[in-house]
């Protein structure tokens, strides 16, 4: 199935590679500018630009909700629904049919979303708007700007995965980032990963049944496995050597203790000329560099 912007939904045939329209019962006229569909089981959402959230059963209409234009839909737990629209992240009771726009803990709205997914592990939503990532937390309600802690730039975040080493990815108009969340690392991947499109769009991106990801944009589509990205060599810790005060090098005198195992020095103020190596004592053909 595939929700098309302009043509609504759609049956694909991955053999035949032909489409055929999706038929759905409902009154009134049908969603054809379509940003995004959650199917599960028997159940069908369809979010888009030309009418309402709308819930399907065996494909048969049973209601509608007012999120604004539904970008991102995602199941929760047990009977939740997210939805991320352009005016708010909205949070759906299947059991009640009540709907809740998600409020941060200032009562402020959520708003300019492209991307929402929930992440049980962490008990929190991962949100991608013109802003940059968000993380809010299901029970404190306190939001995180990621971008701005970490303090990198990625433009506005239109889709977001996670794998299954609690990695997210999230792609922007400015690339596919990954964030180790357990240790807040972040990192871009662009052509000199092999990457063939640099640019993504809103809706874009999906994890199949065997943990691969997809991501897509204007020109194209990536499509890899996590598991399979050769890890990266962890930069080791900078070692100083040679620690000069006014030319003179530092001993018990002037400091209580070597330098690399302390965490402040408190010099006078004419021991005001300071010079040092430091290297990574692990890396082959090792090289200092003066400062």
């Amino acid at each position: 199935m595939l929700g098309v912007y302009g043509s609504g939904l759609l049956k694909f045939n991955p053999k035949t590679g032909k489409t055929s329209p999706f038929k759905l019962k409902e009154n009134g006229a049908k969603s054809k500018l379509i940003f995004t569909t959650l199917s599960k089981n028997n159940e069908l959402w369809v979010g888009g630009f030309d009418g309402p959230l709308k819930y399907f059963k065996d494909h048969v209409l049973i209601s509608t909700y007012k999120t604004g234009n539904g970008r991102s839909i995602v199941a929760g737990e047990d009977h939740i629904i997210y939805v991320a629209s352009s005016s708010g992240i909205y949070k759906i009771d299947q059991l009640t049919h009540s709907i809740q726009a998600i409020k941060d803990e200032n009562q402020n709205y959520i708003d300019q979303n492209h991307a929402v997914l929930y992440d049980k592990q962490n008990n929190c939503l991962w949100i991608g708007n013109t802003q940059g990532l968000f993380a809010y937390n299901l029970t404190s309600k306190k939001i995180r700007q990621v971008n701005k802690i970490l303090n990198f730039d990625p433009g506005t975040v239109f889709s977001i995965q996670k794998d299954s080493n609690q990695n997210l990815w999230f792609a922007s108009y400015t690339g596919l980032w990954k964030l180790n969340i357990k240790k807040e690392i972040i990192r871009k991947y662009d052509d000199g990963d092999g990457l063939t499109i640099s640019t993504f769009g809103f809706g874009a991106s999906t994890k199949s049944s065997d943990g691969r990801l997809a991501f897509g944009g204007p020109n194209g589509a990536t499509l890899f496995n996590p598991s399979q990205i050769l890890k990266e060599k962890e930069v080791s810790k900078i070692y100083i050597s040679n620690f000069q005060i006014n030319g003179v090098l530092a001993d018990a005198t002037m400091i209580e203790k070597n330098i690399n195992y302390l965490h402040k020095i408190a010099l006078n103020y004419n021991q005001n000329s300071l010079s040092f190596d430091f290297e990574a004592p692990t890396f082959h053909g090792l090289s200092l560099i003066h400062i």
